[in-house]
């Protein structure tokens, strides 16, 4: 038998640089998220602190309306998160809240939808059958759907 003996005491972790693979396929290498203490503290842990990270505003509400609306800049695009915006690995340019908001715009109009009714998809509260069901079908079948919530 080993002579170990429990503290509660831990040691901050050490902060080192890793490789990161986003959600686009883009890799990239930065400093970890060191968490400071171990155990319930005041501070967010690294979980929290990533979910706040992907799921800020305007980043998740702008990407969720262009998920939806597919414009071909968008779907041609391999975007890795920037500050501001997105930058695209394909073209190496870099797509702003801004003008992905003009692109939003662009693209409502171009398929004669309710503006209101796209900015509130984000904020939709589907089960996630529902939503698996949705995005398994093809653009033309979504818009379609789309347009029968909107007469309801």
């Amino acid at each position: 038998m080993s002579n170990f003996k429990f503290t509660a005491d831990a040691t901050p972790q050490t902060q080192v640089e890793v490789e990161t693979l986003t959600t686009h396929g883009r890799i990239v290498r930065g400093p970890s998220r060191a968490v400071s203490q171990v155990g319930l503290s005041n501070e967010l842990n690294e979980f929290q602190i990533e979910m706040r990270r992907t799921m800020s505003y305007p980043r998740s509400e702008i990407s969720c309306l262009l998920g939806l609306l597919q414009p071909d800049r968008w779907m041609a695009g391999l975007w890795g998160d920037e500050k501001g915006g997105w930058h695209d690995a394909r073209t190496n340019t870099f797509l702003s809240f801004d003008d992905a908001r003009d692109l939003i715009s662009a693209r409502i109009k171009e398929l004669g939808l309710s503006p209101e009714l796209v900015h509130a998809w984000p904020h939709s509260v589907n089960g996630t059958g529902e939503d698996q069901t949705f995005h398994r079908q093809t653009f033309e079948q979504q818009m379609e759907r789309f347009r029968q919530r909107e007469s309801l």
